[in-house]
Formats: structure tokens, sequence, C-alpha cells
């Protein structure tokens, strides 16, 4: 089996090859579609078609340094591990009793997926709920090409 994408990670920066029709990548490829998206994209990250063989994208993204906000978003950020962050002057959370009712109101239908308060299915990647002195955030990588249904997060 081919993988589908692949990261190579240095210290500020990611270099993501997104490969999802399984096509033969050679590190030649690689580099022109480095060449095109720097043509491209000036100095900045961003995400390019190759242009010899355009169901292969190439990515390079900015690394998030660690114990910001922006930390799990990094290629490598290790899943299933919590990502603690308080902003410079916010106050601490004082009552763990906060963030659980945070936490209870998020909306849900009756099957316990997350909706938007009206009760449609919920089509944001980010949520943010707040009670007292927590914040609770859900962010997800919801496919819009997928039904609803089988969104469940």
């Amino acid at each position: 089996m081919i993988e589908t994408e692949v990261a190579a990670v240095s210290d500020t920066c990611s270099l993501i090859v997104i490969n999802s029709h399984q096509q033969v990548v050679t590190k030649d490829l690689i580099k022109s579609g480095l060449s095109e998206l720097f043509k491209q994209c000036h100095g900045k990250g961003g995400l390019v078609e190759v242009p010899s063989n355009r169901k292969v994208k190439v990515a390079v993204k900015a690394r998030a340094p660690a114990g910001t906000q922006w930390e799990a978003w990094n290629a490598n950020a290790e899943l299933n591990k919590p990502y603690c962050y308080l902003p410079k002057g916010d106050p601490e959370v004082k009552l763990k009793d906060d963030c659980i009712k945070a936490y209870n109101q998020i909306p849900t239908d009756a099957q316990g997926r997350l909706t938007d308060k009206s009760d449609h299915p919920l089509t944001l990647t980010v949520m943010v709920v707040v009670f007292g002195s927590c914040s609770v955030s859900q962010q997800s990588h919801i496919n819009p090409k997928l039904p609803h249904e089988q969104n469940i997060l």
C-alpha cells in the first residue's frame, strides 16, 4: 500500500506530500512541486499541485513553536495528547467545574453528534464554549464531501 500523505519536519518548517491518488512520487517530482510553490507563494508556505502530475500536491507549512496555542497543528504533533495553552495576561482556570459546565454546553443532537445551536449537523471546524473561568475549544477536520452522518467526532 502506498502512503497518501508523508511529512518531513524541520525546526520551523514542515514539507507535506499529499498523494491521495497513489501516484508514483520521486524526489524530482517533489522538487518540481516545491519550485512551483516557491514561485507562486514567494517566501510563504502554501499548497500547490505538482505541475507534471496534478494528482500530487506539495504543501509547506510553518511550524508553531512549542508552548503556543497552535502547537497541536504541527504535522508531527502527537495524537491524543492534550495541548495546554494560557495566553499571556489571561486569568488561570479557577474551577475545574467551570470546564465541565462549559463542556456540557456543547450542543449535540439525540445521537450525541455535535450540532450548531439550532440542532443542525455541525459544519464548523472550531467551536468555543465559555463558562466562568474556562473556555473549551473543540476543533475537528470535518470532510464536507461526506454525508454529515459519517462525520461523527
